[in-house]
């Protein structure tokens, strides 16, 4: 299985972006605030559901990616709910550390002069893989 680029991961996440704001914004504009409310919990959905029934979101079938388990199937319900919770908290950790180290090179400059790139293995927490489709 063919790692997919970090040109491929971002047109996918970018894609995707824009289909989730778009279908966002125009539930919003609803009258109702039940619909408002179920607004919030789109990406909620969306991930999920698409990488169970494609293996692939709109964003990943464009950039030609596709979500597997370990063994390279096909992930069900669960592992795709686990895979978003998993991207949620790492997105959501990596923000708050970008921000903290951001402001300690501000206060402290020159301090860490070799740091090239921090990671999150949301990957492997969650037992899926995003690998690249011919």
């Amino acid at each position: 299985m063919e790692q997919p680029s970090m040109v491929d991961r971002y047109k996918s996440l970018m894609v995707d972006f824009i289909i989730i704001l778009e279908i966002t914004i125009l539930l919003m504009h609803s009258p109702s605030y039940l619909v408002k409310f179920i607004a919030i919990f789109i990406p909620l959905v969306y991930f999920p559901i698409l990488h169970t029934l494609l293996s692939r979101s709109i964003g990943d079938i464009v950039s030609k990616l596709k979500v597997v388990d370990q063994q390279g199937n096909k992930i069900g319900f669960w592992l795709a709910l686990n895979r978003f919770f998993w991207v949620f908290k790492c997105s959501i950790f990596a923000l708050l550390f970008s921000n903290l180290l951001f402001m300690f090179f501000i206060l402290f400059p020159g301090t860490l002069k070799n740091i090239t790139e921090v990671s999150f293995d949301y990957e492997g927490e969650s037992k899926t893989y995003l690998v690249k489709t011919s």
